[in-house]
């Protein structure tokens, strides 16, 4: 989480490790938990604006409709004090058109895509919060996302009297990020924390 993420994980509360999914898998995903937009780092953020022609080129291969295609349209403006990320400073992806702006009419993700094909990995660029849901990290903690309440069970709604625990319908993409690259360093800094 630390390294791969930026996200200052110190704890994992017990409903990560609890039965709380029954039928659910990721390979049913519609993107409905895409509707809020996100939270990410600062770091994150510049990350992807860093790489904002292929974004913007991932966005326009599927585009929804009043979607800004400027990357200074993408985030919100202020960003805030936010401990659980390592930098310590968040902001939001601006949500147009009933989702997140990355969203695309295909519901893939922009940023997913971009950051697969100029690292060559799915996980590079794309917002912690995006790869770990329906998990994530509050207080320190890592756990079970409020926002995982999509009325879905058969994606990544919790359900009662649950078959499988959250790490194992995270299995693939927990394999997968440990294949990506860590975050990058502060300028000028190679020992220092992801800031």
């Amino acid at each position: 989480m630390r390294e791969r993420l930026g996200l200052d994980a110190r704890s994992v509360a017990s409903r990560v490790t609890s039965a709380a999914f029954g039928d659910a898998s990721l390979a049913r995903c519609d993107a409905t938990c895409c509707k809020g937009g996100v939270a990410l780092s600062t770091v994150e953020r510049d990350a992807i604006l860093s790489h904002a022609k292929a974004v913007t080129r991932a966005m326009a291969a599927s585009p929804r409709c009043g979607v800004p295609a400027p990357p200074d349209a993408w985030f919100t403006e202020r960003g805030r004090r936010d401990p659980d990320f390592l930098c310590g400073r968040s902001v939001d992806t601006r949500v147009v058109s009933g989702g997140c702006v990355f969203l695309r009419e295909d519901r893939l993700c922009a940023v997913h895509v971009a950051s697969d094909e100029v690292t060559g990995h799915p996980y590079t660029l794309k917002p912690a919060y995006c790869i770990l849901f329906p998990l994530c990290v509050e207080k320190g903690a890592v756990d079970l996302c409020r926002g995982s309440y999509t009325r879905r069970p058969g994606c990544c709604s919790p359900v009662r009297g649950g078959k499988s625990t959250p790490l194992s319908l995270l299995a693939r993409t927990l394999r997968a990020l440990k294949k990506a690259p860590g975050r990058r360093r502060r300028q000028g800094s190679s020992t220092g924390p992801l800031c």
